[in-house]
């Protein structure tokens, strides 16, 4: 943004909460808080989940592609040194 504000969204803060989970005190809350005609939002996040036992029993087993130059495997588009 430029720093040129306007007055009125000075006035008028919003809020916005950002977790992986909320409890479900937060989110009645909120509810309660934006019938209360404040500008309130959640945005709930999340992480790539990594299934690194898999990907190890997988070397193990003999499933992944070994990177020479590297000295890595290569297995469901990750490498794993040793």
């Amino acid at each position: 943004m430029d720093g040129n504000r306007s007055p009125e969204l000075l006035q008028r803060p919003r809020q916005v909460i950002i977790a992986a989970d909320f409890p479900k005190q937060v989110t009645h809350s909120v509810v309660w808080l934006s019938e209360m005609s404040l500008d309130i939002d959640l945005i709930q996040v999340g992480l790539w989940k990594v299934e690194v036992a898999q990907d190890i029993e997988g070397i193990a087993a003999g499933r992944a592609a070994w990177n020479k130059s590297l000295s890595r495997y290569e297995i469901n588009s990750r490498t794993y040194g040793i």
